[in-house]
Order: C-alpha cells, then sequence, then structure tokens
C-alpha cells in the first residue's frame, strides 16, 4: 500500500513539475523485517547498496551490526530504525553514488533535492544526549564532519540546521532553533543549488523555510545518517527513517526562495566600516553574527528587535563573510565581504 501511495505521489509531482527527475527512491518495502546488516566496519553492502557502521570510541565490544533494523511501524510499512550505542560513539547509514546519479540527470536540472521522512523518537531528559545527524557529503568516509556540505543535526526535540561554507565544517550555534514534538514522524527536504551557491531546508509541516549561502560547489556523493552518542546514559532513543527520494530539479519552490534571507539587505556591500541591514517588512533583528570563512565566530551583536540595525566591521580583516541575522521568522544568511 505504502509503495502505491508513493508512486502516486511521485507521479503527481511529475504532473506538476514538468522538470523535476526523480533519480533515487527508497520505502524499505522490499526487505524483511529484522536485522539490515551483518557488516559493523562500513567495508561491505547491505541490502539495497546502503553501508552501514558501527564506531564505539571507548568500548569497542558495543560495536555492533544489530543497531540497524528494519520494522513495521503501524499505519506506514516497513521502515529504517536506527539505536544508538549505550556509550561514546556513532552508528553510520550511508548511501553512496549520490554523485552519478547526479551525472545522468537531464539538462537544466541543476539543483540536487533530497528529501526522507523522519520519526523524532523519545524526548531525551537526562545528562548528555543522542543526536541524529544527517550530512552531506562529498566523499565515503564515516565521518559526519570530514567533506561535508551541510547537516541537520537533532536533539531532544530540537532541530538545528548546519550550512557549511567551505570543506571546513562548523555549528551554527545562533541557528534557528525548530522544536518537534517528540514520537512524530516529519518530512525535512534539502535543496542544494549548486549554480547560485545556496542551501535551502525546508520542514512542511511546521512552516519552516531556511536558506543559506554555503558556497557549494563539489556533487555530494553520500547520504550520511549519523546517531551520535555523546555520553553514557539511561535512555537510549529510537530513530527511523523513511521515503527516501533524490531529485534533480529545475528550480527551488517559490516558497523557500523568498524566505527570511530574501527580505534582508545590507549596504553598503563591500564595505569598509559600517554596513547597515535592513528589511521592508518590519522584521525584528534579533542579533547579527559574523563568520569568517573557516567557521570562526569574528563578531556579534545584539538587536533590539527593530527591523534595521547598524553593524562597525572597521576591525575585520579584508575578505569575505557569512553575516547571520537572527530574527523571530528565522535565521537569515547573507555574504559580506569587507573591503
Amino acid at each position: 500500500m505504502k509503495k502505491q501511495l508513493l508512486y502516486t505521489v511521485l507521479a503527481l509531482l511529475a504532473a506538476n513539475l514538468a522538470f523535476a527527475q526523480v533519480l533515487y527512491t527508497e520505502d524499505f518495502e522490499s526487505y524483511n523485517t529484522g536485522p539490515f546488516s551483518t557488516d559493523l566496519t562500513g567495508a561491505t553492502q547491505a541490502q539495497g547498496g546502503w553501508y552501514t557502521a558501527s564506531k564505539a570510541l571507548v568500548n569497542p565490544s558495543l560495536e555492533n551490526s544489530s543497531y540497524f533494523k528494519i520494522v513495521t511501524e503501524p499505519g506506514r510499512g516497513k521502515v529504517m530504525e536506527l539505536s544508538a550505542i549505550p556509550d561514546f560513539g556513532q552508528n553510520y547509514l550511508q548511501k553512496r553514488g549520490i554523485d552519478a546519479l547526479w551525472n545522468n540527470r537531464a539538462p537544466g536540472n541543476d539543483i540536487l533535492k533530497i528529501e526522507y521522512d523522519f520519526f523524532t523518537g523519545e524526548k531525551v531528559t537526562s545528562l548528555g544526549g543522542y543526536n541524529h545527524i544527517f550530512p552531506l557529503k562529498i566523499d565515503y568516509s564515516y565521518d559526519y564532519v570530514l567533506n561535508a556540505i551541510a547537516s541537520s543535526w537533532f536533539y531532544s526535540t530540537i532541530m538545528q540546521i548546519i550550512a557549511v561554507p567551505t570543506s571546513s565544517y562548523y555549528f551554527i550555534s545562533d541557528s534557528q532553533n525548530i522544536l518537534l514534538q517528540e514520537n512524530t514522524w516529519v518530512k525535512l527536504i534539502f535543496y542544494l543549488d549548486y549554480q547560485n551557491q545556496k542551501t535551502y531546508f525546508s520542514i512542511p509541516s511546521t512552516g519552516v523555510l531556511m536558506a543559506n549561502d554555503s558556497l557549494v560547489a563539489t556533487p555530494i556523493s553520500t547520504i550520511s545518517i549519523a546517531h551520535l552518542s555523546v555520553n553514557i546514559q539511561s535512555q537510549y532513543p529510537l530513530f527511523k527513517y523513511d521515503n527516501f527520494i533524490v531529485s534533480a530539479v529545475d528550480h527551488v519552490p517559490l516558497s523557500v526562495n523568498n524566505f527570511v534571507s530574501s527580505k534582508f539587505n545590507i549596504f553598503p556591500n563591500p564595505a569598509n566600516d559600517v554596513v547597515t541591514v535592513s528589511n521592508n517588512e518590519n522584521i525584528g533583528i534579533e542579533k547579527l553574527t559574523v563568520y569568517d570563512v573557516n567557521g570562526k565566530m569574528v563578531k556579534k551583536k545584539n538587536g533590539e528587535k527593530e527591523n534595521q540595525i547598524q553593524l562597525n566591521i572597521s576591525n575585520l580583516m579584508s575578505g569575505t563573510y557569512l553575516l547571520h541575522i537572527k530574527t523571530n521568522e528565522g535565521t537569515a544568511v547573507k555574504k559580506l565581504v569587507k573591503k
């Protein structure tokens, strides 16, 4: 039933987006329930061309392929279930060959769209925690930091977005916190616009849309999912995944493209000393944060929720920066050039 529904949805999408091209889908319906893989090293393929790796950082005896399972979800069908190592470490689920699919796209479809359904699991209330991380990577390494272009990060009902402007990975500490309900299925969508060097992230059910200047250049090769254990806990939440769809499209939906970033102006830009950040929609500015191309925060200024604010950048070195504009409607990211 779920497969039939998925194909119907894809047909409707094709009818409405004539230039959308579906490159890959996975709904896990063709797999048997139970263990998904026998390989905990990530060296050989599991079912469906996926790879699995279990890496305990303190106690290697805890590494096990049993953390990866196909289970039946009431009202949904078969899904992938990924549990955590009960110690410091990471479990990885990885789909390779995205770059080969991308190279076979139709001319003009130059935006990569990746979507999947994610089950949030139970809220973690004890110290430390477990995280779902979804990095889009340009290599096959089992490292959610190395060579990532963009990523979503989920911990204890809070979703945060990570935009990576260069090969140096960093966490945007002032990015928008998106509250999601526990034990809930949500759809997450990434758009990688290679020509315009932007990354977009969307959670349709919440109305959340985010846009970042991410300087994407090399097509991603891998979809990776990491279940990160950061401390010994009494709680071991299970995350679940379903309905992966990878597409090549010719445009980003207007609703995404016109998100908060497009509502702000920076002038002058390039600038020597003082820049003015403003918008014409009365969006209150809560904070400005400037990052260099290596992801280091170099300047910040709190706002008073007015729609215009000035920032003195005279002490910055000449170069290109990313200016994060935090508002109650989300965080806009704009390029800032210091002369």
